[in-house]
């Protein structure tokens, strides 16, 4: 006898001959969209209007605080904004405009949703909490440290998301098993799931053949529209309160084309992702996806069914790979050929098991080394934690593994305020020496001119601090310092204005009876009149040609924590290296 667990859907009966049929469905039907959604649905909402640069909020109805959301957080307000927040009792200390969404004003009683967040951690952790918290399923059918074994073995990569809206469980899941490139199932005999990444069928799996199948019941069946020679994953999600399946939400794209079998097929077969799950400059996260769906339907896999008979010397498992052979699959030269199958579901009968499988040739395109660590920066940006990007596509560091950031030509990473790096490395294990490749720039902020009450103009940014080891490596890129601002000309009421500094955010001109000219990414401000201009990348703001001052704002220094550098290439570095 066999015991195989399933969940009761529904019964009808008894009919007239005393008959009742129930139907029953695997484990995996509870995270349906109509039974789990994930967050779970608040019923708070705004006491009062909220400005959009207010800090703090009341929720009604009285209570609601306590009863339903945590001491901290975020929250999704009227569907719009995500903030950050810690609460006591109903009110809420809010951080506005977070996860690239924009503060804005809100109406009294608009909702308070509770976000779901998940920061840097593994699909076996996100797809056991959407399960066992959102969806009802046991623990016991969750073998969590299975699922992390497979993971920290064939995967070493980790997933963010933000969800502001109660969204069926059943779709974050399948989003997040095709983006890692997994596969669950109920093995239902064993009442557990299964979770598995995506790979080659092993070279030792077992043969099927025609010895092993019931004779007579093999059937194949092409699956043409399953072919791909094109994949598209869009990845880097700007607003997680918009449309996840709208490429405009996305800031960055991975395109892979196999040219050969466009070639051999005469025609392009598409397939985009939308990366709802991967972060942004998680380019290599996102050509794994890519090279996975190439190599697993660059030919489109046939579908097999077959009988085995029970008490054989073989007794097929869910979601197990084997070989398949029979006399009539033969190579394209008329040769026995041995084809990977994955078994997708079985069907016991009293005599036999009827079993589904998935041809599983898979081209091996994804070179990655699982240590080998890149994450590129294909946009402009501002004030960068080079850590904490990390942590959101990659697990900690272990002795052995490279960490590499790539800053693509053309790409400029600044900063919106003098008094913070453009980029900081962060706190990495001793073990572990990031690499950054310089192909764009790293530009501080360019300070602002001077005016009546700050004659010599503001100092510039920095461009980098590090205070632990790193490689800088050059190729065609930069790090510069933010230009300090001109020196304004005072003579008794009439006040001309300095330009401001060279910067990736430029400096303001300063204000007078002449205001001074801003400064640019690519260019210091002029000052009004005889009012010193400001300084370039990393120099000091210019002096008034009117006046004795020697110079305005000191300028940014490039590299704060050069000690810590060693440097490659050849380096176009514009300002001070201390420490």
């Amino acid at each position: 006898m066999e015991t195989r667990h399933f969940l009761i859907e529904s019964f009808e009966g008894p009919s007239l001959d005393g008959v009742c049929t129930i139907t029953a469905k695997d484990t995996l039907r509870l995270l349906s969209g109509d039974r789990a959604q994930a967050p779970k649905p608040s019923n708070g909402f705004l006491l009062a209007d909220l400005t959009s640069g207010a800090t703090t909020a009341t929720l009604a109805p009285s209570g609601v605080g306590n009863a339903e959301y945590p001491a901290s957080g975020f929250v999704c307000i009227g569907g719009k904004e995500v903030c950050a927040f810690t609460r006591a009792a109903d009110v809420l200390t809010l951080t506005r405009a977070q996860r690239g969404t924009s503060a804005q004003a809100h109406e009294a009683q608009d909702r308070v949703q509770l976000c779901l967040d998940y920061v840097g951690k593994t699909p076996a952790f996100i797809i056991r909490d959407l399960m066992a918290t959102y969806a009802g399923v046991p623990d016991s059918y969750i073998p969590l440290t299975e699922w992390e074994e497979e993971c920290a073995t064939y995967l070493r990569r980790v997933y963010s998301r933000n969800v502001p809206e109660p969204t069926d469980v059943e779709d974050l899941v399948a989003a997040l098993i095709e983006q890692a490139g997994l596969v669950v199932w109920d093995a239902d005999a064993a009442r557990k799931l299964r979770l598995q990444v995506l790979r080659a069928i092993p070279a030792n799996s077992e043969v099927i053949d025609d010895s092993v199948m019931m004779a007579g019941t093999l059937r194949v069946r092409e699956q043409p529209k399953e072919r791909i020679s094109q994949a598209w994953t869009y990845f880097g999600t700007r607003d997680p309160t918009k449309k996840t399946d709208d490429a405009d939400n996305y800031r960055s794209a991975a395109l892979t084309i196999d040219a050969d079998a466009q070639a051999d097929y005469g025609t392009p077969a598409y397939r985009k992702i939308h990366g709802s799950w991967i972060s942004a400059f998680a380019q290599v996260v996102a050509q794994r996806v890519n090279n996975i769906l190439l190599g697993r339907f660059r030919d489109a896999p046939r579908r097999f069914s077959f009988s085995v008979l029970r008490g054989g010397r073989l007794t097929p498992l869910e979601g197990r790979g084997y070989f398949l052979a029979s006399r009539i699959l033969q190579t394209d030269t008329g040769e026995p050929d041995l084809v990977p199958v994955q078994v997708v579901s079985i069907n016991p009968t009293p005599t036999a098991y009827e079993v589904e499988a998935e041809e599983m040739r898979f081209a091996i395109l994804d070179n990655d080394d699982l240590t080998n660590r890149v994450l590129t920066i294909d946009a402009n940006d501002f004030n960068l934690n080079l850590r904490t990007i990390h942590d959101y596509s990659y697990p900690e560091p272990v002795s052995g593994d490279t960490v590499t950031f790539v800053i693509e030509a053309g790409v400029v990473v600044g900063s919106t305020s003098t008094a913070l790096p453009a980029i900081d490395l962060g706190e990495w294990p001793a073990y572990t020496v990031p690499k950054i490749v310089l192909r764009g720039r790293i530009q501080g902020a360019g300070g602002n001119g001077g005016w009546l009450f700050e004659l010599f103009g503001r100092p510039g940014g920095p461009a980098l601090k590090l205070r632990q080891a790193a490689t800088l490596q050059f190729e065609g890129g930069g790090i510069w310092g933010g230009g300090g601002g001109g020196v304004a000309y005072v003579d008794g009421s009439t006040v001309f204005g300095g330009g401001g500094g060279q910067g990736a955010v430029g400096g303001k001109g300063g204000p007078g009876n002449g205001n001074g000219a801003a400064g640019t990414s690519e260019a210091p401000g002029v000052g009004f009149g005889t009012a010193g201009r400001g300084g370039g990348p990393g120099q000091a703001g210019r002096p008034s040609s009117s006046s004795g001052f020697a110079t305005g704002g000191a300028g940014g220094a490039a590299i704060d924590g050069v000690s810590h550098a060693t440097l490659t290439g050849t380096a176009d570095i514009r300002g001070a290296q201390i420490n």
